[in-house]
């Protein structure tokens, strides 16, 4: 293991620190783009490797929609572009094969599949049960009221929920069990309501409406969980005055996961 040995000579942090942008909020929103046919803008998106990658995968995805022949989309080891693209491929035409890194065909979607299908969803394991690679045929799917169990990837769920304004009346889950990173699931709801569509979560039991996403564009906010290291920097210094924010001017307000978009650390 290499060691690296960091020397500041004196005990004083100052200055202005650009937070990298959300990786969560930027790829939901991706999905959302995607799923709504009319591109919108994306401010401060995150950069990500699993973004750039999902990026890619959806330009490809546009472009040979409705191809006779299967397409090939290599997720690499991003566990949430391969469970977002799921629903996505689901109820996009054409032929998919999604797939991704040794490692990730260890990874189970079995969960996910399985409630695909019982919307209607034609997907197919290409190697062992309930593994990556699939294969996804692109089809109109129904509504329905599904039971899902909250103790699986809040990947999962989400991926289910982006894509329920598809369905002709919309999509309930009720979500049994104790449920796992539920604030990213409460993301979710909230940036499917911020995109134009009705979508409600109380106790266990998440409705989304039939509707087409709309919208001007974000301006995606930064991912404050990285300001921790800075704050353990400031706990470290003897003095400390240095605003965390991110660049640029909001075209529309995203989900705050904290209340504020800019925080001023004096040692606090």
């Amino acid at each position: 293991m290499k060691t690296i040995r960091i020397i500041k000579p004196d005990r004083i942090l100052q200055g202005n620190i650009n937070l990298p942008a959300s990786k969560s909020i930027s790829n939901r929103l991706l999905i959302m783009q995607a799923l709504c046919g009319n591109e919108f803008s994306l401010g401060n998106l995150s950069k990500a490797s699993d973004t750039v990658l999902l990026q890619k995968l959806l330009n490809r995805i546009k472009a040979t929609a409705g191809s006779r022949d299967a397409v090939e989309l290599d997720c690499s080891d991003a566990g949430a572009d391969l469970r977002f693209l799921t629903a996505l491929l689901s109820v996009t035409p054409g032929r998919w094969v999604l797939t991704g890194s040794d490692r990730m065909k260890q990874r189970p979607v079995g969960d996910l599949v399985e409630s695909l299908k019982q919307l209607g969803a034609a997907i197919e394991y290409l190697g062992n049960v309930g593994f990556p690679p699939l294969l996804i045929k692109g089809r109109n799917l129904r509504s329905a009221e599904l039971n899902v169990n909250a103790g699986i990837s809040s990947q999962f769920i989400s991926s289910l929920l982006m894509t329920a304004p598809l369905f002709p009346e919309g999509l309930t889950l009720n979500l049994k069990g104790e449920m796992v990173s539920e604030p990213y699931i409460d993301m979710t709801v909230r940036l499917i309501n911020e995109c134009g569509v009705k979508a409600r979560k109380w106790k266990h039991k998440i409705r989304v409406e039939h509707g087409v996403y709309s919208c001007a564009g974000f301006t995606i906010e930064p991912d404050w969980s990285a300001a921790s290291f800075w704050y353990q920097a400031a706990a470290l210094s003897e003095k400390t005055d240095f605003f965390l924010c991110f660049p640029g001017q909001a075209v529309h307000s995203a989900v705050s996961i904290f209340s504020v978009a800019c925080l001023k650390g004096n040692g606090h």
